[in-house]
């Protein structure tokens, strides 16, 4: 073949490459446009008024959010929040149930759409909750636990669509507890959380530091956790490894595990003070059987069974020092509602 024929052969094809080419530049050009278009047209705070009216349709609560709604597109897809405040339930008066300062949330947009739900951050700043028990033993919570969009028995579900949550920071966020029954008043102030990139079956680094208050006896326990968090939606648990947890009275290290409303534990302490631990009083217990548990809301860890054991190689209260106490829970013990 000549040289003229081959030159005349390649002249089709290169118009074919340049037609592609000016195609693809089209393209992506056109998919810029649209995605210029949908930045400033689109309204987030056009939703606002739907989704109080949502939450008050479900829930019979007023959702407050005074500021408008934030959205970025690039260089993430991004929700941001300001100011929200969710009212209380009937009967418990005016005072916000909890309040929201800041949020901020962003998610990738090509894994959405791929069926995956990547949040690349969630931060939240200055979330306050208010736990109340009236004085005829009515939480002004527990309507939130008894609330479903509908009253269908919810459809079962194909498999969960893969997840991975990015960053994850709390801070200077509060909770109050009170019991107007028994005249309880504690609250946790401050709460931090920290949480890395998080995948069904890849442990995350989880750090949360907090200090509880009882407000009737004036005292505080502060309280330090590290560990390895990992999450499996297939079998609903979550595990807790390599934890430790620092406490004026010690450090307690170990393993929890929750699957399916079961909790195991396997922790242990080489030197553990429980006076730190226990708040003052004039009817302070003398002697180990005498200690009790703080009565706080167990709502949500009804029906839960719990077993597994505590060994503490050296434990201290009042005067006595005891070695090698061990607490064994061999079967299974149902967390009652309080």
């Amino acid at each position: 073949m000549s040289a003229t024929h081959a030159t005349a052969a390649t002249r089709p094809r290169r118009r074919i490459a340049r037609l592609l080419l000016v195609a693809a530049l089209l393209l992506v050009l056109l998919t810029i446009g649209l995605l210029a278009l949908f930045v400033l047209t689109f309204d987030p705070n056009a939703y606002r008024e739907r989704l109080v009216q949502t939450v008050h349709e479900r829930t019979g609560r007023t959702l407050v959010v005074d500021r408008p709604i934030g959205f970025t597109l690039f260089p993430r897809l991004g929700i941001e929040l300001d100011d929200v405040r969710l009212g209380n339930a009937p009967g418990f008066g005016d005072e916000a149930f909890a309040h929201l300062r800041r949020a901020e949330l962003y998610v990738d947009l090509v894994a959405l759409l791929k069926r995956q739900i990547k949040i690349d951050a969630l931060h939240i700043e200055g979330l306050s909750i208010d736990l109340l028990r009236d004085a005829e033993g009515r939480g002004n919570w527990e309507d939130l636990l008894s609330t479903s969009p509908s009253g269908d028995t919810p459809a079962h579900s194909t498999s969960p669509p893969d997840f991975e949550l990015g960053q994850v920071d709390i801070v200077d966020a509060r909770l109050r507890w009170r019991d107007q029954t028994s005249g309880a008043h504690y609250e946790i102030d401050p709460f931090a959380l920290e949480l890395d990139t998080l995948h069904p079956g890849r442990p995350a680094v989880l750090g949360l530091e907090l200090t509880l208050h009882d407000h009737v006896h004036e005292w505080t326990l502060p309280l330090a956790l590290k560990a390895r968090l990992a999450l499996e939606p297939k079998d609903a648990s979550i595990v807790l490894d390599e934890l430790a947890l620092d406490t004026p009275g010690g450090r307690i290290e170990g393993h929890i595990a929750i699957r399916d409303r079961a909790l195991r534990f396997d922790l242990r302490a080489a030197t553990l003070a429980l006076d730190p631990l226990l708040p003052p009083s004039d009817d302070a217990p003398t002697a180990l059987e005498d200690v009790t548990v703080p009565d706080l809301p167990l709502a949500m860890l009804r029906g839960l069974d719990v077993a597994g054991r505590l060994g503490i190689e050296r434990l201290r209260f009042k005067d006595m020092e005891m070695i090698d106490v061990r607490l064994d829970v061999d079967e299974p013990a149902a967390m009652e509602d309080r």
